[in-house]
């Protein structure tokens, strides 16, 4: 049995998953069988000992046939083909680990980017770079990893994750390598300072608008203290936008370091 699932109701059955609290997979499968049923049976049949062929010996032959002997084996009640229905029901759960490891890539879900790390990141000599340099490719690289952490907590659809991640991302590109990020922009584009801090500053309103979205609560826990937590008030549409965009501003600035970067000379341009 095949059955094909629209791209709407693979979201759908995404967004059911999430709302179950081991993030199972729950398929209830309601199946209708259709056949036709042969309204003939065995005739009424009985056992007979026949004299002179052995005491052990028997035949089977209709308990009518005696009485007459055109022996008929078939019995037909009622008309001879009657079409019947009958309904199954099958529940199929599948687990949360089987579904991410074994079907989510092969559904396309969950797999939505293929990060390119720039080889030329890894192969820059850290005693031949200065230490501005080095700073901000030690900050990208720590950015690959976070992203992949991202990736990974988007494909189990852990939204609230994904968001607090992020924040760690912007981190990395806020304050004391801003001014770094506007050397980078400007040596690579030619644009001026000003228009490279809008870039940086960018940077700084997707960290605020990512930390808006947990909120601080006090609750109070069995009539004891206060207890602070975070509530995540986004939803699975705020995951894909941070993600989406720090994945576009690391290969931004990775990309942009590589290419100031001389591979032939080991050097980098830096003006």
């Amino acid at each position: 049995m095949i059955a094909e699932l629209a791209p709407s109701a693979l979201d759908y059955l995404e967004k059911v998953r999430m709302k179950n609290g081991k993030k199972d997979v729950i398929l209830n499968f309601h199946i209708s069988v259709d056949y036709l049923q042969v309204q003939v049976w065995l005739a009424n049949l009985a056992r007979y000992k026949i004299s002179g062929i052995g005491p052990t010996q028997n035949a089977i032959v209709m308990a009518s046939a005696e009485r007459d002997p055109n022996i008929n084996l078939l019995e037909q009640v009622g008309q001879l083909l009657v079409l019947k229905r009958s309904l199954v029901k099958y529940p199929l759960i599948i687990h949360a680990s089987v579904w991410i490891n074994d079907f989510s890539p092969y559904l396309g879900l969950g797999k939505y980017f293929v990060v390119e790390v720039p080889q030329i990141l890894q192969e820059i000599n850290a005693t031949s770079m200065s230490s501005d340099i080095k700073v901000l490719a030690d900050r990208i690289n720590g950015a690959e990893r976070i992203i992949h952490k991202m990736e990974d907590n988007l494909r189990k659809g852990e939204w609230d994750l994904v968001v607090e991640d992020s924040r760690k991302f912007w981190e990395l590109f806020r304050e004391d390598v801003k001014g770094k990020i506007k050397d980078l922009i400007t040596n690579s584009t030619g644009i001026s300072q000003d228009y490279a801090g809008k870039f940086t500053q960018a940077l700084d309103n997707l960290h605020e608008y990512a930390s808006s979205l947990h909120h601080s609560t006090e609750k109070n826990k069995d009539g004891g203290p206060k207890v602070i937590s975070n509530v995540y008030t986004g939803g699975k549409e705020d995951a894909f936008l941070v993600f989406l965009m720090a994945v576009s501003i690391y290969n931004l600035l990775s990309s942009k370091l590589s290419k100031i970067f001389r591979p032939n000379s080991g050097e980098v341009k830096w003006s």
